[in-house]
């Protein structure tokens, strides 16, 4: 009977789920969430080393800009 070391008992890894909200958020149109758990979620995958999705994280923050953006730009050029 053999013993498991510490390198066998890893973590398994799993995407963050801060940066899917981020996604979720970014995909309904939700700008400022999207970019709070994209941010979110991109601090958290880098410190913890059993989470991934650092690229979801940032396609998150940028759907949420440019969602942004186009909301800002939208509403100067109703109002003028």
């Amino acid at each position: 009977m053999t013993t498991a070391t510490s390198e066998e008992l890893r973590f398994a890894e799993r995407t963050n789920t801060s940066v899917l909200v981020g996604l979720f958020c970014a995909l309904v149109g939700l700008s400022v969430p999207a970019i709070a758990f994209g941010l979110l979620g991109l601090f958290e995958a880098d410190r913890r080393p059993h989470e991934t999705g650092s690229w979801i994280g940032w396609t998150a923050v940028m759907l949420g800009v440019v969602e942004l953006a186009a909301t800002i730009a939208i509403a100067v050029s109703m109002l003028t």
